[in-house]
């Protein structure tokens, strides 16, 4: 990691779920936090900026330092994702929050970086499904006051699906929960804001799947993102027209099957 020197040598790589725009992190909350972040579609006055919050890249990690939402005030997990510029900035400017792992500075230099440090940065033993340490180490970034405000401040839910299923476990598997449903389940809570990526049809460019957003501006009533496949710029005006809040749009641009001034053009 650029800017952090550890004095062992010893698999130290961050592994999560990432794209080109975001990258997913966990953290445990209450209930009552949880559920006012998600109807806000950001954080709180049930959160606080001074306190930090640790976030955590790997899920098995997260789940085995809450006992499985089982320990007092971590009962729910909540998946952010940040925009990867965000995570890269929080992990410039993390310190480690143990001197045993600095080979750079001296104690006292350690001392007053980390006092004065909003972001700091820890190594724990990852963890396998039944709670075993599995030979690497997983990050842990705590942030706290304005790179709370700046990057943790907005919070969509992501919805990945195929064939109406829900996706999850990076793609790999989809399981009986019907998509649409739990979207509008998500929206009767109070979420605000859905991304919605249908995963059978994400960098195709064939087209993405209008019915489904369509099906989802009528019976949900957040703000719907629709991602996956958007390929020509009738899509962006029939989401648009069917009151489709956002769109995704990235290898369509890069592959020059979108024209992004055009797409902007169209989306006013």
């Amino acid at each position: 990691m650029k800017g952090i020197i550890m004095k062992k040598e010893e698999e130290r790589n961050i592994y999560a779920i990432y794209d080109d725009k975001t990258i997913r992190v966990y953290q445990a909350y209450n209930n009552e936090t949880a559920d006012e972040a998600l109807k806000l579609g950001k954080f709180g006055s049930k959160f606080s900026l001074t306190r930090m919050t640790w976030i955590k890249p790997s899920f098995l990690w997260m789940m085995y330092r809450s006992g499985w939402a089982s320990k007092q005030g971590q009962e729910r997990i909540l998946a952010i994702d940040l925009k990867r510029e965000g995570f890269d900035e929080i992990v410039k400017n993390a310190v480690l929050s143990s001197f045993r792992e600095v080979s750079d500075l001296s104690k006292e230099e350690w001392k007053e970086k980390l006092e004065n440090s909003e972001v700091r940065c820890q190594w724990d033993p990852d963890r396998d499904i039944y709670g075993n340490p599995i030979g690497r180490r997983a990050i842990q970034l705590g942030i706290k006051g304005e790179m709370v405000k700046k990057y943790g401040n907005k919070i969509a839910v992501s919805v990945d699906a195929k064939n109406e299923k829900v996706a999850v476990k990076g793609w790999t598997e989809t399981v009986e929960l019907n998509s649409v449903e739990f979207c509008k389940k998500l929206s009767d809570i109070g979420v605000k804001t859905i991304i919605y990526t249908d995963i059978s049809k994400d960098g195709m460019l064939n087209g993405t799947n209008l019915e489904i957003y369509k099906k989802l501006s009528k019976i949900v009533k957040s703000d719907i993102i629709a991602s996956g496949g958007i390929t020509f710029l009738d899509e962006i005006k029939e989401l648009n027209e069917n009151g489709v809040y956002g769109a995704i749009v990235g290898k369509a641009i890069y592959s020059g099957n979108l024209d992004l001034k055009e797409v902007l053009e169209v989306s006013k």
